[in-house]
């Protein structure tokens, strides 16, 4: 074969790299509606920091401890900060693509394997402990299963090794098990060695806040996978063009099997099931992708979306919640659906992998080819120890030392506030119309009129009100859009129906990670509404907050001397 760009297999090749790179803002939205408001940008932010940190240890170490060559196991530091790395093609890896297209290619898919982790383990664990496990992970965790499946060399006399994995014989196109089995178990482990979410009932887990943007997500992931398998085969051939329909042809497969599914276990079809079955079918093809003829896709799909639903029915009615399984708070069903479909999928391989559709593979069960079956079990495996293993070496000291989790106080009121001092909505000058449960209008006795009964409506006014009174008090101005970091900050009103925002004082003040806040169990009550235009004073008087009530749970009804003055008695001023 010539070692020669062609210019249609490099353009392909770089359009599929933005397409893998479109895939992890796709799963920060993904996660993102299925958590609660108050971790909303928490949860973003886990997936957007890898397209930071993982490549910047992509270039100085990552490409080349993966795709470096000393042995079958471990690469060397020839390319360390891409030394060498150019418009040249490697002959070995892409002989009609530059160096660098193939580098970058590999790249995407280094940052969006730690962000799946993220999954498992959202709305607790701290920021810092995050970045730290994201960078110790990469290196130990991916970069020795890349180097074991997709590495190579060939020598001056012509003569090829491959890694570990790949010279076993497995098989594995797109990264069913770089990829999906690595992130899948390692969020297993990582929601085992974290702990659970103290502030949720895993019998009943909350419903995510945003299901528009958990579609945004899925529709991101769906058109960036086709990039994700269809650029594995690295030219613009046939070969990704069957890549391409079998992906399509399983995701649509899975998504409309897990519709079947529901009608036949719920009686009805909700939303977030049959489009999370359409990422599982997009997990199950990722391995097969290039090797399966497009009638197998259909089956792939079919198969995979029954055995993960299975699995995902069983965790809830028998894992989630449960005394012996207390620890097991896989938020997102990381596992289920990565861990088990990449499983899935590597096994199905080594059933219907055929060398009509790649030579370069090989024959499974189904075709007259025993032993890729043995081989896919054997890759399985070996990965799956490795991950669990690797993961548990990185998080347990982690723990010991600085901590992984936030306290409960900071669990409770959001890791949004806590952790980045942001909040993802603020809306203002909303009208109540006759909606019952529109947001209702408090005057601040200032002039001014603020929104009160809905937690993220109140963020505003619990920033900004402790600066802006005095200065509204001093020349009487109309209240601005000014905030303040390090202030004190207050919510008001009861918990929510989701237990979100529960009312206390916290005072802001903190460190990169996780953050040194107080938290002061006080209320600090409204003033009462102006008398004739006078406006009357700030109330200081405080009392001490109840015990925090569960988030699934509704608030405890306060004692009639704890009442609040100004809902107890209107006429007593």
């Amino acid at each position: 074969m010539s070692c020669e760009i062609v210019d249609g297999d490099q353009a392909w090749v770089l359009v599929s790299s933005a397409l893998v790179c479109l895939m992890t803002p796709g799963l920060a939205f993904f996660y993102g509606g299925l958590v609660r408001q108050a971790n909303f940008l928490n949860t973003l932010f886990m997936s957007f920091m890898c397209m930071g940190i993982i490549t910047v240890e992509w270039v100085f170490v990552g490409y080349t401890f993966s795709f470096g060559w000393r042995d079958k196991g471990f690469g060397d530091g020839r390319w360390v900060g891409l030394r060498d790395v150019g418009e040249e093609p490697h002959c070995f890896y892409a002989p009609t693509i530059s160096h660098s297209a193939f580098m970058i290619f590999q790249m995407m898919f280094a940052i969006i394997t730690p962000a799946i982790i993220s999954g498992a383990i959202v709305e607790r664990i701290t920021f810092r402990a995050w970045v730290l496990f994201v960078i110790f992970w990469s290196l130990l965790v991916y970069n020795p299963i890349a180097h074991w499946v997709w590495s190579g060399v060939q020598h001056a006399d012509g003569t090829i090794e491959t890694g570990l994995l790949r010279d076993l014989g497995a098989l594995d196109f797109a990264g069913g098990t770089v990829v999906h089995i690595s992130s899948g178990y390692a969020g297993l482990v990582a929601s085992l060695i974290v702990g659970p979410r103290r502030s949720v009932n895993l019998r009943a887990p909350p419903e995510g806040h945003n299901i528009p943007l958990f579609i945004l997500g899925v529709s991101l992931l769906w058109v960036g996978w086709f990039g994700f398998n269809s650029g594995s085969a690295l030219a613009a051939g046939g070969l990704a063009s069957t890549a391409f329909v079998n992906t399509h042809i399983c995701a649509a497969t899975s998504m409309a099997s897990w519709m079947l599914f529901d009608m036949l276990a719920r009686r009805a079809v909700t939303i977030v099931g049959p489009l999370s079955g359409a990422i599982v079918g997009l997990v199950v093809i990722t391995p097969a992708a290039g090797y399966v003829h497009v009638q197998s896709a259909l089956a792939l799909g079919f198969i995979g979306a029954g055995v993960v639903y299975v699995f995902v029915l069983l965790k809830a009615r028998f894992l989630n919640g449960r005394r012996w399984t207390s620890y097991f708070d896989d938020s997102l069903d990381v596992f289920c659906c990565h861990g088990i479909g990449g499983t899935v999928g590597a096994l199905l391989t080594g059933f219907f992998a055929s060398t009509d559709v790649n030579p370069a593979g090989a024959d499974g069960v189904l075709f007259g080819g025993g032993k890729l079956l043995a081989y896919q079990l054997a890759a399985i495996l070996l990965s799956i120890v490795h991950t669990c293993v690797g993961t548990a070496v990185i998080l347990i000291p982690i723990k010991l030392t600085l901590g992984l989790r936030y306290t409960r106080e900071e669990e409770n009121f959001g890791l949004d506030l806590v952790g980045h001092k942001q909040i993802a909505y603020r809306i203002k000058n909303l009208d109540e119309g006759e909606n019952e449960h529109a947001p209702k209008k408090q005057t601040d006795g200032l002039g001014g009129s603020r929104i009160i009964g809905r937690p993220i409506n109140k963020a505003y006014h619990i920033v900004a009100d402790p600066i802006l009174g005095p200065i509204k008090r001093l020349l009487h101005i109309q209240e601005s859009d000014s905030q303040s970091a390090d202030t004190e900050l207050r919510t008001h009103g009861d918990v929510d129906e989701n237990g979100d925002h529960p009312q206390r004082t916290l005072a802001m003040g903190g460190r990169f990670g996780q953050t040194s806040f107080t938290v002061a169990h006080k209320f600090e009550e409204d003033e009462p509404e102006d008398d004739g235009g006078h406006g009357s004073a700030r109330s200081s008087s405080k009392r001490k907050m109840t015990a925090s009530t569960p988030r699934a749970q509704p608030a405890k009804e306060q004692s009639p001397e704890d009442q609040d003055p100004d809902s107890s008695s209107s006429g007593s001023d």
